[in-house]
């Protein structure tokens, strides 16, 4: 199974995505953001 992370994800994103999904991937869902550059 694939795994996919998904930032600053907002509840009705994962729903959304949930729906989509039909288990065919291990999704992962962070609230916080990507940040560039990367903090130490």
């Amino acid at each position: 199974m694939k795994k996919v992370a998904f930032f600053d994800t907002k509840p009705y994103d994962k729903e959304s995505f949930e729906r989509q999904n039909n288990g065919r991937y291990d999704i992962r869902y962070f609230e916080t953001r990507l940040t560039y550059p990367p903090r130490p």
